[in-house]
């Protein structure tokens, strides 16, 4: 099975402390919450 580039949704947000991360897939709901590195905020999402 393929996915297309709308069956998938990320979002981010970066706070003070921490920052949340959201992926949505087919419905499928996941999410973490992270520390926040503002040396290097890509971290949070690898």
């Amino acid at each position: 099975m393929t996915s297309r580039a709308d069956d998938i949704r990320l979002g981010a947000d970066i706070g003070g402390t921490f920052t949340d991360i959201a992926l949505d897939v087919r419905g499928e709901m996941f999410s973490t919450k992270v520390l926040t590195n503002y040396a290097a905020p890509e971290q949070a999402m690898l």
